[in-house]
């Protein structure tokens, strides 16, 4: 199926497990394990993540073939990230949006490769507010098209499926600037309001640029409350705001706040500014 050194980079090792069970249909854990010689701690990661981008269906003890272009394609990849973004896609621009009003004119700061910096990334567009970007997302920096705004990308390790830079080249990069701001996202939050993130590339990576950062901003759409992962990006006591699409709970917001994380909610309401925005065009509307 692969060579071991194939297996040990986790966007060609994804790719595999979709042009396997593009192949075969189905296939369990064990058989995927085995087949790129990774443990099954590991396929399981990779499962959860596929799913989350739409390129398979997780199943008891394996998963299935869902249909749809191949992913070794560039028109594959595109259209599994284009319904990355458009889940929850109206969330992710209340989000977006509302996060934008955090951000001041003259401002450095860091965004993520998430969706919902992506939808921030939309606002700020939209905004013509006059702010420096830097970016793990090369669909925020190949996008994006405002004069006032200067995007700077991370340099680094291109995984081509989830859209995000990483690595050595990227961590040491990022240890030379400093951000009024980090805006970051995740695969889920926890009761106590602690980060979680699938890929260990992604949390040294993102953990690196929060240590950079005045304040830290976590974008959460609904959908991630109450989820938890493999590995923890940070604490609540490590952030000062989070903002969210809708209210989470009560008891689940006094918890939450309880660590001195400020809590904001969106607004569904969004404004038409948005529709002058070439990332809101290309990917959202």
């Amino acid at each position: 199926m692969t060579s071991i050194e194939t297996a040990k980079v986790p966007s060609a090792r994804r790719r595999q497990i979709v042009e396997y069970l593009a192949q075969n249909g189905a296939a369990s854990v064990g058989q995927l394990s085995a087949a790129l010689n990774v443990s099954l701690a590991t396929v399981h990661r990779d499962l959860r993540i596929l799913e989350s981008e739409g390129m398979l269906h997780r199943v008891q003890g394996g998963a299935t073939a869902i249909e749809m272009p191949s992913t070794t394609t560039e028109e594959g990849i595109e259209s599994s990230f284009v319904r990355r973004v458009q889940k929850q896609g109206r969330a992710k621009l209340a989000v977006g949006v509302r996060a934008a009003q955090l951000i001041e004119r003259g401002q450095t700061v860091f965004l993520d490769a998430s969706t919902t910096a992506l939808a921030l990334a939309a606002a700020i567009e939209a905004s013509g507010m006059a702010v420096t970007l830097v970016t793990t997302s090369p669909a925020i920096a190949q996008t994006l098209s405002a004069p006032a705004v200067r995007v700077v990308m991370v340099p680094g390790q291109v995984d081509q499926e989830l859209r995000i830079v990483t690595g050595s080249w990227a961590n040491e990069f990022l240890s030379t600037l400093n951000f009024a701001s980090a805006f970051v996202s995740c695969a889920g939050i926890g009761e106590d309001g602690s980060l979680f993130t699938e890929s260990r590339e992604i949390q040294v990576t993102l953990q690196r640029a929060l240590s950079r950062s005045s304040r830290k901003i976590c974008l959460l759409d609904s959908s991630k409350v109450g989820r938890t992962a493999s590995l923890m990006l940070c604490s609540a006591d490590e952030l000062d705001t989070m903002v969210l699409d809708s209210e989470l709970p009560s008891e689940d917001a006094k918890r939450i706040s309880a660590h001195g994380v400020e809590i904001l909610t969106g607004s569904y309401a969004l404004p038409e500014s948005l529709s002058e925005s070439t990332i809101y065009r290309t990917y959202f509307a």
